[in-house]
């Protein structure tokens, strides 16, 4: 079947429609309640996950350009950097040595990645600083 009667066999379903109103609808492909049960069971299921994949993909592009068009956008950045250093450091509440130690020992790059992730963090950090620094006009009153 074609993608766009599959689309329009989809919305059938999801609206509603009764198998006969819809086998009334596509003639030329022979479909039976059997054909349609089965394809509500896997076709259709697929597609709704789909769809719900999209719409929340959707929401999230929304989201995200509002806060990018917000008057405030530019403090997006110093935002994220709190966000991450606040999940350091929860991160840092529950931190025990041993545990570090053991995981170490079957991964030794894990120490490199950590150290890696706090200097982003730093660096990040500093630029931004710097950044709005130079940006901030200085009141001479």
């Amino acid at each position: 079947m074609p993608k766009e009667d599959r689309q329009s066999l989809n919305e059938m379903l999801r609206d509603g429609l009764t198998y006969a109103a819809i086998i009334k609808k596509f003639p030329k492909f022979n479909l039976n309640e059997d054909v349609l049960s089965r394809w509500h069971s896997g076709g259709y299921q697929d597609w709704l996950d789909e769809q719900g994949f999209l719409d929340e993909m959707s929401t999230r592009l929304d989201f995200a350009s509002s806060v990018v068009t917000h008057p405030n956008a530019n403090r997006l950045t110093e935002a994220s950097l709190r966000v991450a250093l606040l999940r350091m450091y929860t991160l840092l509440l529950d931190f025990d040595p041993h545990d570090f130690k053991e995981a170490l020992s079957t991964s030794p790059g894990l120490y490199a990645k950590v150290l890696d992730s706090v200097v982003k963090l730093t660096s990040g950090a500093i630029k931004h600083e710097k950044h709005r620094i130079m940006n901030t006009p200085i009141s001479l009153w």
